[in-house]
């Protein structure tokens, strides 16, 4: 019997056993985009659930930073040397309380860049410099964000004034 089997005939005996994240893709919609109806929210969770390109990594890396988070209460768990950790990351994104992990996309900004364009490292941390110091970057995402849930919906993000939701057709 192979390791593999083993665990999974010792799991499948305890019912405490539940190693799943799931994401309830209806409810984050109802709160953060409530105008939207049921068939809305159901088109965009299909979308979701089928899109063969939707990238993990971040859960994944979240996953990571919860390792660490609980590596601070429990002393038997081995990190890395400090120079394989994350060099972008720092101790406070860990602890950071006021920004929910779950409804974050993370770019490493340096990365993309090195990867995508021919440049020299110089030139490329002067460009990840600027990007990152960037005000307009965020209105830039946001409003990304906010035409690709117009197109798929239909519906407008709701101002401070509770004023949103779907357009109204002319015919």
């Amino acid at each position: 019997m192979s390791a593999n089997e083993r665990r999974a005939l010792f799991y499948s005996a305890d019912d405490n056993h539940d190693p799943f994240v799931q994401v309830d893709v209806n409810e984050y919609l109802i709160d953060i985009w409530p105008d939207l109806n049921l068939k809305q929210r159901k088109c965009i969770w299909t979308l979701c659930q089928n899109d063969e390109e939707f990238v993990f990594d971040e859960i994944h890396d979240q996953i990571d930073n919860m390792v660490y988070v609980y590596a601070e209460t429990d002393d038997s768990v081995s990190l890395p040397p400090e120079d394989e950790e994350d060099e972008g990351a720092t101790e406070d994104e860990y602890d950071d309380d006021d920004v929910d992990a779950d409804n974050c996309v993370i770019v490493d900004v340096f990365d993309y860049i090195s990867e995508t364009y021919n440049l020299n490292e110089e030139k490329v941390n002067e460009l990840t410099d600027e990007l990152i110091e960037d005000d307009d970057l965020l209105d830039v995402i946001a409003a990304y964000i906010d035409d690709y849930v117009f197109t798929k919906t239909n519906a407008k993000p709701s101002d401070a004034n509770e004023f949103g939701g779907d357009v109204e057709s002319d015919t």
